[in-house]
């Protein structure tokens, strides 16, 4: 085997090098790259939140264009999944839904500030990337009459509603479709479990069970044949939520969605869905790390759900301006791969981009995410095999000094160096 690319990131920085440090401690770390596949990989991605398509519509030509290139192009960070908000998020300019509240006959439908910002950003990355760009949609609450709780903020949705609401979503895939965006997968309710803050619903396992079979039935209707991924909340529950779901709804639940919010982890749950349901679909529909919270190191939780078989990993905001905004219902920003800085007209990076480009940049669409164990405890690792039958792995040093690893793959077996307090990608190629 030989390293065809290899890249370190160490204090935030990263660099392409192919240069080994010198100085060791201790006996080497040994990986073990199994030939035993988990799952296929589907990309990275990002939210194409109503704040981020403000702020993208806010820019100039040449740094729309520049935005592109370092955000979604394979030189930058190669994103290709886009999530879109069914209606209002807290990242959005105000509250509202697609329908006059109290109209049950939905006459009233309009996409509305979507045409002006979302849709034209999402139909400019479709063109950037040639098509290769798929979408998700994630509603965070149902017009509030709806709802048991007459407010948009809280509540559950009604049971003579379901219907109502799954029609609702199908008009908003069609509406979308007509645009030229086509919807591959929703969720029923992003965190069912939230009802404070902003916009929100609540779901018991049994609602969203029982919800989730009228959506399928009226896609069925419609003719989609859009996905449908139970959850879209924290790691932590994930399991419990996702094995009812799979039971008591069977195929009309095509997988589940997480976010990362969740202390301690949580990673067993992603092992114990791919391995119970090996036929559905796991992807991280949202992390990032706020102004108020910090949630800890990009890299660190992309190599970690990966390794336990996650899909895809999809970002929060895709931009934000200079503030980690705009937004409403809150008082605090996040972080976005790129802010842009409205009074100096500029684009720069965030603190977390580099973590991103690390894996990104090597693990894409096609691979196939292998198996692995390390023994020695210093070292944490991920790998992916290529359509071409190449590896790409990234291996996380925990410790301060320089430590060698011994990896061994498909009976070979090579020697690198992973500085002290680092990560490193690389790809590797039978000699």
């Amino acid at each position: 085997m030989k390293i065809t690319q290899r890249y370190t990131l160490k204090n935030g920085e990263i660099k392409n090098t192919q240069t080994d440090s010198v100085t060791t401690h201790g006996k080497p770390d040994r990986i073990n790259i199994h030939g035993i596949e988990r799952t296929g990989f589907y990309g990275f991605g990002a939210a194409l939140t109503e704040a981020a398509a403000y702020t993208y519509a806010l820019m100039s030509a040449e740094n729309k264009q520049k935005y592109l290139d370092m955000v979604f192009g394979k030189e930058g960070l190669n994103y290709r999944i886009c999530r879109i908000c069914i209606g209002s998020s807290d990242f959005s300019l105000d509250n509202h839904v697609y329908i006059d509240e109290g109209d049950e006959t939905l006459s009233t439908f309009s996409l509305g500030i979507d045409l002006d910002y979302v849709i034209p950003m999402a139909r400019d990355v479709l063109a950037y990337r040639d098509g290769d760009v798929d979408f998700f949609a994630s509603p965070w609450s149902p017009p509030a009459f709806m709802k048991d709780s007459g407010s948009r903020i809280g509540g559950h949705l009604k049971p003579e509603y379901y219907s109502l609401y799954a029609e609702y979503t199908a008009r908003f895939v069609e509406e979308y479709a007509k645009a030229g965006i086509v919807i591959g997968a929703v969720t029923p309710q992003n965190e069912p479990g939230n009802g404070t803050g902003w916009e929100t619903c609540v779901y018991t396992a049994e609602e969203e069970a029982r919800y989730i079979r009228v959506l399928r039935s009226v896609f069925s209707k419609h003719g989609l044949s859009t996905k449908i991924l139970c959850w879209d909340y924290n790691r932590y529950g994930m399991f419990d939520r996702a094995s009812f779901i799979f039971d008591n709804c069977g195929k009309d639940a095509d997988g589940v969605a997480f976010h990362w919010y969740s202390k301690g982890g949580c990673l067993e749950d992603i092992a114990l869905i791919r391995e119970l349901y090996p036929d559905k679909v796991i992807i991280e529909s949202e992390f990032t790390n706020s102004q108020k919270n910090y949630f800890g190191r990009y890299i660190d939780e992309i190599r970690n759900v990966i390794a336990y078989g996650t899909n895809a990993v999809v970002e929060w905001n895709a931009l934000l301006d200079e503030r980690g905004m705009p937004c409403h219902n809150r008082d605090w920003g996040c972080i976005s791969p790129l802010f842009y800085d409205r009074q100096k007209g500029t684009l720069y990076k965030s603190v977390n981009y580099n973590e991103i480009y690390l894996a990104s940049h090597l693990i894409e669409k096609g691979d196939r995410i292998l198996r692995t164990s390390v023994s020695g405890g210093c070292l944490e690792c991920c790998a992916v095999k290529k359509p071409d039958g190449s590896l790409a792995v990234i291996i996380t040093n925990t410790t301060d000094g320089d430590r060698k690893a011994l990896l061994k793959a498909r009976g070979e077996q090579l020697e690198l160096t992973v500085p002290g307090k680092s990560d490193i990608s690389v790809k590797i190629e039978r000699m």
